[in-house]
C-alpha cells in the first residue's frame, strides 16, 4: 500500500500575506534569489515593461511558510508555478 502524502497546512498569516500581494499587484512574483527561471521570468516583464512586484521569499524569515501558502494554491512547492 503506498503512503498518502499531505502538503502542510500554510499558517493563517502567510496564507493572508500571499492572498494580499495577489489581490494589490497585477502580476506578483514570488522568487528565490538562486532561481534562474524566476530571473529569466524578470527579464522578461523588465523587457515588456510590465507593472510586476517582486517578493524575494528566501531573503524572508518566513519563506517556508510562504511556500507551504504558495503550495495550497498552486499544488507546487518551488516558486516557478502560475496561479
Amino acid at each position: 500500500m503506498g503512503l498518502a502524502s499531505s502538503a502542510p497546512a500554510p499558517d493563517e498569516s502567510s496564507m493572508k500575506w500571499v492572498d494580499e500581494m495577489i489581490h494589490e499587484h497585477p502580476v506578483v512574483v514570488f522568487s528565490k534569489t538562486t532561481c534562474p527561471y524566476c530571473s529569466e521570468a524578470k527579464k522578461i516583464l523588465e523587457k515588456a515593461n510590465s507593472d510586476y512586484k517582486t517578493h524575494e521569499i528566501n531573503k524572508m524569515d518566513n519563506c517556508s511558510q510562504i511556500q507551504d501558502a504558495l503550495q495550497s494554491k498552486t499544488g507546487a512547492r518551488t516558486v516557478c508555478s502560475q496561479i
